[in-house]
């Protein structure tokens, strides 16, 4: 599967990258399947410890893609 700025059933930020589908705060106005992995746009996320935290949507799944630590301090 490839990511590409196209928002489709297989191309969303759920399908590519559950891990952070799972961080996926509730207070975000939309859901992982509703989003692309590329997008600039700013989320809301939640780590493992419960800590709260805002990113870019694209430089999330580029720590993921690349198997790097996400860091949410």
């Amino acid at each position: 599967m490839s990511e590409t700025g196209k928002l489709t059933a297989e191309n969303n930020l759920a399908v590519l990258y559950p891990e952070l589908a799972e961080m996926w705060h509730s207070d975000n106005n939309s859901i992982p399947s509703q989003v692309t992995a590329l997008s600039h746009d700013e989320a809301k996320w939640i780590c493992k410890n419960n800590h709260i935290f805002i990113k870019k949507i694209d430089q999330m799944s580029t720590k993921a893609k690349n198997k790097s630590k996400i860091l949410c301090r």
